[in-house]
């Protein structure tokens, strides 16, 4: 599904979890990836849960996910750990909508997430809405979880923005990350608990989860181009990251940190009947 802006084309692959697939400012590609899967590359959806879960099962509120060692369906990362969600079965997504008028234009589709499939990974039956709006050179994305299957359900998605800088040398990005406080990880890339006073990174190569307010724009700049991402509501924190191995710059909007269906540190819970909305805008120049 294609989207037009002034100077912006949008492809949107909605039975992929709304994944962009790809992201032309005047006609250089702004997205990247990082391997062959469809969750490494582009600006995927990381659902049920963002970044990655200590073990292959866990217990909440009364409720056990399993992830089957012989299901390669869910990705994990270099030491086996599971990242970056659940893909939903076929047909989870509804069709996606599109409308289009003068200066807008607007993808949208829901996720019904109440088959086995899904359940055994993540046993909390929700809805989830996404809509994409793209004005200009600005894209705003809406995720609405909506508890409304009869449970409370946790909320831990987040995006994974692959951002590259067409036709400038890695060595001449920079970043801008207005973030003072890091929560501290251990060697396996998850979070401790413990939160530390920290000088944010402005290139080069880095990996680190950080508190964020709402408003706050991340900025990716060099050789007369720039990537804003603003968290605009709902995404307390952000993972920055950027591989030694590969010219990619991730702002990472996430709405719990890595690990939280395991230990409950910082997640919300939208209690049943009740909804919970996070949104976040691109913008290029």
């Amino acid at each position: 599904m294609l989207l037009r802006g002034r100077d912006l084309a949008l492809t949107i692959e909605p039975e992929r979890g709304m994944r962009w697939a790809s992201l032309l400012h005047d006609g250089r590609e702004l997205l990247t990836s990082y391997g062959p899967e469809s969750q490494s590359g582009g600006v995927p959806l990381m659902h049920p849960w963002a970044n990655r879960l200590a073990a292959t099962t866990y217990e909440l509120a009364g409720r056990r996910g399993i992830l089957e060692p012989d299901d390669d369906g869910w990705m994990r990362d270099a030491a086996g750990l599971p990242l970056h969600g659940y893909p939903a079965r076929a047909g989870a997504w509804s069709p996606a909508r599109l409308e289009e008028r003068p200066g807008l234009a607007r993808a949208s589709a829901t996720l019904t997430w109440d088959g086995e499939h899904e359940l055994r990974a993540f046993p909390f039956p929700h809805r989830l809405e996404v809509t994409v709006e793209l004005r200009d050179s600005t894209i705003e994305v809406t995720t609405v979880l909506r508890a409304d299957l009869g449970v409370a359900v946790p909320v831990c998605f987040g995006w994974h923005p692959f951002f590259q800088l067409p036709e400038v040398p890695a060595a001449d990005w920079r970043i801008e990350a207005p973030v003072t406080v890091e929560l501290e990880l251990d060697g396996r890339h998850l979070p401790t608990g413990r939160r530390q006073a920290a000088q944010p990174p402005t290139g080069g190569v880095f990996h680190g989860l950080w508190a964020a307010g709402d408003g706050t724009t991340f900025r990716l700049f060099g050789g007369g181009r720039e990537i804003a991402l603003t968290l605009v509501s709902g995404y307390p924190l952000v993972q920055l990251w950027s591989p030694r191995e590969a010219a990619i710059v991730a702002f990472e909007p996430m709405t719990a940190p890595g690990n939280a269906l395991i230990d409950a540190r910082e997640l919300d819970v939208v209690p049943a009947g009740s909804s919970y909305e996070a949104v976040f805008r691109v913008t290029c120049r």
